[in-house]
């Protein structure tokens, strides 16, 4: 008879348990990647909601009526006047950052904010509570004066487009009438 060898049965069982720990760690280490990468999924999830919620609550409106200011109501509109405010719950907006954009059907513009400008190509805000941080908060309304620097002519469709930063801009799409007064209200 042939005699066993006893030190292969405990070789057997010592490889058996290092292939054991090697599987736990494996697996140890990639739970530890994968929820890892969930975390950093959520993160990113919860940043890009916040931005959403951040984006949506500095939202400018509209307040009130659109006019048409003209000196030459046979010639064309030199000013658009409106006013703006905050929505409900917002956050207050540095305004004078805000990209104002005029086209029409032949052209488009980039009106400019120049402290203290008023000129043709630029805009200009008045705030109707005196207060001149550059800053529109809540409850406040500023009248905005765009004026474009070939003005707009009786009967021509405009776009108006605001670009207040870090919120949503608005446009204001009118027709000039054919018939202009000094202040004319846009439809």
């Amino acid at each position: 008879m042939k005699q066993q060898n006893l030190h292969e049965d405990g070789f057997t069982g010592i490889e058996a348990a290092i292939v054991l720990i090697a599987f736990i760690t494996v697996g140890s280490v990639f739970t530890y990647v994968m929820l890892g990468a969930g975390f950093f999924t959520t993160q990113v999830s919860q940043k890009t909601a916040n931005a959403g919620v951040q984006g949506a609550t500095s939202n400018v409106i509209l307040v009130g009526d659109i006019l048409g200011l003209s000196s030459d109501p046979f010639n064309d509109i030199h000013t658009i006047r409106f006013n703006v405010g905050l929505s409900a719950g917002a956050t207050p907006v540095k305004f004078t950052s805000s990209q104002i954009i005029i086209s029409t059907e032949g052209s488009l513009e980039s009106l400019e904010y120049p402290p203290g400008g008023g000129d043709k190509g630029n805009w200009s805000y008045t705030s109707r509570n005196g207060n001149t941080d550059d800053v529109l908060s809540a409850n406040e309304i500023w009248t905005i004066d765009a004026k474009p620097k070939g003005g707009i002519p009786p009967g021509t469709e405009f776009t108006l487009e605001v670009k207040p930063p870090g919120g949503a801009s608005f446009n204001i799409r009118r027709t000039a009438p054919r018939g202009l007064d000094p202040v004319t209200i846009l439809y």
